[in-house]
């Protein structure tokens, strides 16, 4: 769905990826990197890609008012501090992913 926006999910050991996100990048947020070089980090991610499809506009200006600003931000950093709790309840197991060479040649080209 979000490729269709112009977003892909690229694999953290890809080598544009390291040096993006540099040597202190931590698993703690996930990352949005743009075009540009630019990053955002955390429940900003969501807001963007919120932003970014159309449909989901209305969310987004909800996600920037003062006070649903606040229970958004919270929402997500819950959901962070409890992640691992979903993935055991939903007997979720973590995938690799092989490497995606057109990632990486979009990357160098910028």
């Amino acid at each position: 769905m979000l490729r269709k926006y112009g977003f892909e999910v690229a694999p953290l050991q890809s080598s544009w990826v390291k040096r993006a996100l540099g040597e202190t990048y931590t698993l703690e947020d996930i990352r949005l990197i743009l075009p540009n070089g630019t990053q955002k980090r955390g429940p900003d991610v969501y807001r963007h890609l919120l932003r970014q499809i159309w449909w989901l506009r209305l969310v987004y200006w909800m996600s920037i008012l003062p006070g649903v600003h606040m229970i958004f931000d919270g929402t997500y950093y819950a959901l962070v501090r409890h992640r691992h709790r979903f993935s055991q309840t939903c007997r979720v197991s973590p995938r690799i992913h092989p490497p995606q060479p057109d990632l990486a040649r979009e990357a160098n080209r910028g």
